[in-house]
C-alpha cells in the first residue's frame, strides 16, 4: 500500500469496509507521502441504534471505531458526503461537496401524463396502498411497523375501505411480517416477489399512494428517491437521512423517530379521502424535486468537485 499509494495523484478510500477500513492505513499513508486523498460518506453502520438492542461487544466496537474514524477524517483532503449530518464528522476546514445516493436515471422517472392516466385509471372507491421496501430487520424498523399495522388494523372499522400494504424485501424477521399478515383483518397485507433494479422495480409503485420508511439508523434511503421519481411520497421517521430528503407536508410527512403511536395515526388518516389526496399531490411535488437528484446528475456533481479540489490541493502542485 505504502508504494501504490505514493504513485498515485489522487486516491480514494473508505472507513466502512468490514472487518477493518482501508482508511484508516491509507489516509495517514497519503498523508506522508503527499498524496491528495478523499471519501465518501454515505453510511454510518458503526453507530449504535438507540431504539436496537445491542450487546457490550457491539457497543464497544462502535466506541473504537467512531474514536479511529474521526482521526483518519482529520487527514483526508476532501470528501463528498450524502447529507448534512454527516458533514459534521469532518473538521471544519476540510471541503465537501453534498450529493444525495440516488440511483434512477431520468429515462425511468415518471412523467406527468403517465401518473395522470395511471390515476385516472384507479378504482375511485378504493383505500390506500401503500409500500414499504427495505431490509426486513430491527434497524429498519420492522417492529415499530408491525406494531403500527396492528393498531391501524385493531383501529379501522369492518366497513372500511381497504388499506392495502405491499412489503418488498427479506431478511431476519420475515417471518414476524408474515406473522402479522396472517393476523390482520382490515389491513391487507401482501408479499411482492424480488426483483431486479430497473423497469420492473419501478412498475410496482403504480398503484402505491406514498412509500413508508421506518429506519431507525440515519443513513439515508435510496428508495425515497425513486419513490420520488415515480411521483410517490414518503411518511417516514425523521431521522437525519431521511429528514435531509423530505421536506415535511411538502414532499412527504416526517414522523417522530420510532414511534408507533404517530405512524399508525398517519396511516390511518390516509382512510380520509382529503388526507390521501394531500399525500398523492406531495407526490408530485416530490417528482419535480427529484429532477435536480438523479444518478447521472449526482456524478456530475461529485465529478466538478474532484477535479475543482484537486487542482486546488497543495498536493497536487
Amino acid at each position: 500500500m505504502w508504494i501504490h499509494v505514493g504513485q498515485a495523484d489522487l486516491m480514494f478510500a473508505g472507513i466502512v469496509e468490514h472487518p477493518i477500513p482501508y482508511g484508516w492505513f491509507a489516509f495517514p499513508i497519503a498523508k506522508l507521502r503527499r498524496t491528495t486523498s478523499y471519501t465518501f460518506l454515505e453510511s454510518a453502520p458503526w453507530r449504535i441504534v438507540s431504539l436496537v438492542s445491542t450487546s457490550r461487544k457491539q457497543r464497544f466496537r462502535s466506541w473504537v471505531t467512531t474514536r479511529l474514524n474521526q482521526a483518519a477524517l482529520t487527514l483526508i483532503d476532501f470528501a463528498a458526503v450524502t447529507q448534512p449530518a454527516y458533514a459534521e464528522m469532518l473538521p471544519a476546514s476540510t471541503a465537501r461537496v453534498l450529493t444525495p445516493a440516488s440511483w434512477f436515471l431520468q429515462s425511468e422517472a415518471a412523467d406527468a401524463s403517465m401518473l395522470a392516466n395511471l390515476r385516472a385509471n384507479r378504482d375511485a372507491s378504493a383505500g390506500p396502498t401503500i409500500l414499504f421496501v427495505a431490509r426486513l430487520e430491527a434497524a429498519k424498523g420492522i417492529p415499530q411497523l408491525i406494531a403500527a399495522l396492528r393498531q391501524l388494523d385493531q383501529a379501522m372499522k369492518p366497513d372500511s375501505r381497504t388499506f392495502t400494504v405491499k412489503v418488498l424485501g427479506t431478511g431476519p424477521l420475515a417471518g414476524e411480517v408474515a406473522a402479522c399478515a396472517a393476523s390482520l383483518r382490515n389491513v391487507a397485507l401482501h408479499f411482492l416477489d424480488p426483483v431486479a433494479y430497473g423497469p420492473a422495480f419501478f412498475a410496482h409503485f403504480a398503484d402505491i399512494d406514498a412509500l413508508v420508511v421506518t429506519n431507525l439508523a440515519d443513513e439515508q434511503p435510496r428508495i425515497i428517491f425513486d419513490a420520488a421519481s415515480q411521483g410517490v411520497a414518503t411518511i417516514g421517521f425523521a431521522t437525519t437521512g431521511v429528514a435531509s430528503i423530505i421536506e415535511s407536508n411538502q414532499t412527504g410527512l416526517l414522523l417522530p423517530v420510532g414511534s408507533v403511536n404517530a405512524l399508525t395515526t398517519a396511516l390511518h388518516d390516509l382512510l380520509n379521502p382529503a388526507q390521501l389526496e394531500s399525500v398523492r399531490a406531495m407526490g408530485d411535488a416530490a417528482r419535480a424535486q427529484a429532477r435536480e437528484y438523479d444518478h447521472v446528475a449526482m456524478h456530475q456533481r461529485r465529478q466538478t468537485f474532484l477535479r475543482q479540489n484537486f487542482q486546488r490541493s497543495p498536493h497536487s502542485q
